[in-house]
């Protein structure tokens, strides 16, 4: 029976641009550059640079001045909407909680309408404070704890499929997140055969 659902941030509750970029410098053959960003990623991601660290490396590497390539993230990190207003169906029945590899909330939180997070998720658990990112168990094995539900009553979703076999290899359900239709299509499946009993 599911209890909870898990949701990540960039890519599924925010469109994320980050990892785009890093998949098309990956299509342009600039390997050692995209291994890069990924690790300014990682380290923001871990509290290790500030943010301000990240695009500052960030507007080297893509050669881009930081003031521009602010305003890309503000332009292409744009809430979701339908999912926003689907969670929001899914509260009264569910635990929530948002799990994502980011420094602080208030990156998250400048993305998304004042109070979202607190009316939205029953538990919000950030890399950047704890001190370990997805793909890491720890970071599954705490949100679980702090949502008091085993891994057999989570779902979680996410954009990245190493991130969602990782929690498949704890016993979380998963669900890649390719588009908000998919995802509730698969969502309701899961749950239809899971909440049948």
């Amino acid at each position: 029976m599911i209890k909870a659902v898990i949701f990540d941030c960039f890519g599924v509750l925010v469109s994320g641009m980050l990892e785009k970029t890093a998949r098309g410098l990956q299509v342009e053959g600039r390997d050692a550059d995209a291994e890069e960003l990924h690790s300014l990623m990682h380290a923001s991601d871990l509290g290790i640079i500030s943010i301000d660290e990240q695009m500052a490396r960030l507007s080297e590497l893509l050669d881009t001045p930081r003031e521009a390539l602010w305003q890309r993230l503000a332009e292409a990190e744009q809430p979701n909407e339908d999912l926003i207003k689907y969670i929001e169906s899914l509260k009264p029945r569910y635990k929530i909680a948002l799990m994502s590899n980011i420094s602080n909330r208030q990156r998250i939180s400048m993305r998304l309408p004042a109070g979202t997070l607190e009316r939205l998720f029953d538990v919000v658990v950030l890399s950047g404070e704890i001190g370990h990112v997805k793909p890491e168990p720890e970071i599954y094995q705490l949100t679980l704890d702090q949502l008091a539900v085993t891994a057999d009553e989570a779902v979680f979703t996410d954009d990245i499929e190493r991130n969602c076999q990782a929690a498949e290899e704890l016993g979380i359900r998963s669900i890649q997140f390719l588009s908000f239709q998919q995802f509730q299509h698969e969502f309701e499946l899961l749950e239809a055969e899971l909440n049948a009993n």
